[in-house]
């Protein structure tokens, strides 16, 4: 069962089970939610996503939103996800194509044992929903996720428009090492379909970024490395002589060992 930790002392909340809340005062703003999920459901249809089987019919909706208690209202507060790739070799999702485990922060809330996927092409967020008409994929606002953990690995979220090199994106990033100069690596996959034969692969790439007070800088090669660790680049560079650290582009080898 999901759980999810939250002030239980309001007495807007009414307990009715471990981890299940009915907030009293906002009903109408539950169906005001409801109301935004379907318009990002018909914007995203009308921006070409293909209705699949399983999706929910628009006369169910309002069904699906009576059904849950507010506590899981925001895991709804979404458009539905069409998988755009059918079945091709690979997937564009983190690890396996199966739903896993992960720990998050939704809307200030930290949320445990929750099902979902990453998808590393369109850098979303894809929760289960289970519901006694079957499993809903709903694409979670990745404005509302703080961070999350799967497959033992940390992503948090840095905002469009980064402070400093402006090169970064806004989107999840995996979680290396915290500090003065916390390093960062971006996971993303792209599709490149076949020439001559229907469906394509997806091709995974990895850029490293360190984390200054002044933002992102992303992190190619040695230089790169010496640049974004300002005042410290010489202690950086005569370490990285001395240990014999190379660092190639194509996987980030080198890159670890050199930020420790």
């Amino acid at each position: 069962m999901n759980t999810i930790e939250e002030n239980s002392d309001n007495p807007a909340y009414l307990v009715i089970g471990p981890f299940h809340y009915f907030y009293r005062p906002m009903a109408w703003f539950s169906r005001n939610i409801l109301t935004f999920s379907f318009a990002c459901l018909c914007a995203a249809s009308a921006a070409g996503q293909e209705q699949v089987a399983g999706d929910i019919p628009s006369e169910r909706l309002w069904q699906l939103h009576d059904s849950v208690t507010a506590a899981y209202l925001q895991f709804i507060c979404g458009p539905l996800y069409a998988d755009p790739y059918g079945r091709n070799e690979g997937n564009q999702f983190l690890g396996e194509r199966g739903w896993q485990r992960a720990d998050l922060v939704i809307g200030g809330r930290t949320c445990r044992d929750v099902p979902v996927k990453y998808d590393l092409c369109s850098d979303q967020l894809i929760y289960n929903h289970n519901h006694p008409s079957g499993n809903h994929p709903i694409a979670l606002h990745k404005q509302r996720i703080g961070g999350f953990t799967i497959e033992g690995m940390h992503f948090v979220r840095f905002p469009a428009g980064m402070a400093g090199t402006g090169e970064a994106e806004g989107g999840f990033y995996q979680e290396i090492i915290t500090g003065k100069a916390g390093y960062y690596v971006r996971w993303r996959k792209h599709f490149k379909p076949h020439t001559s034969r229907p469906g394509g692969d997806f091709i995974l790439s990895r850029d490293a970024y360190v984390l200054r007070c002044d933002g992102l800088h992303r992190v190619r090669n040695r230089r790169d490395l010496a640049g974004a660790l300002g005042d410290r680049e010489r202690e950086m560079r005569n370490y990285m002589r001395r240990n014999h650290l190379v660092i190639r582009l194509e996987d980030g080898s080198g890159l670890d060992d050199a930020v420790r």
